[in-house]
């Protein structure tokens, strides 16, 4: 099974279970939103669930260890991405809230 098949069965079983959206990120090597895989992944559920929400996980730290955090977050926007969940790569939130802060900014 491959890992597209893999995730639509658990599309199909979180929609079944009442899920209201999903939480996914991917990256390429170069630490760069992987748009590909997020459009499919982003197209699969709204094919199933038009008013789920999408949301990314904290790959966007990885962007912004990387200084990447400017063309992620404009990825993520253009993806339609409902919420971003992320520290800005602090091991808590509030630690990273300054980084935070900046991020939110370029929204």
């Amino acid at each position: 099974m491959n890992d597209m098949h893999g995730l639509q069965l658990e599309l199909a079983v979180q929609d079944a279970a009442g899920a209201n959206g999903v939480v996914f990120g991917a990256l390429l090597p170069s630490g760069t939103i992987d748009r590909l895989a997020m459009t499919r992944v982003r197209d699969e559920l709204w094919a199933s669930s038009p008013n789920a929400s999408f949301n990314c996980h904290r790959a966007m730290d990885v962007a912004i260890g990387a200084d990447l955090a400017d063309s992620a977050l404009e990825d993520l926007i253009d993806l339609r991405v409902t919420r971003v969940l992320t520290s800005a790569g602090a091991s808590r939130s509030i630690d990273g809230a300054p980084e935070l802060a900046a991020v939110a900014l370029v929204a």
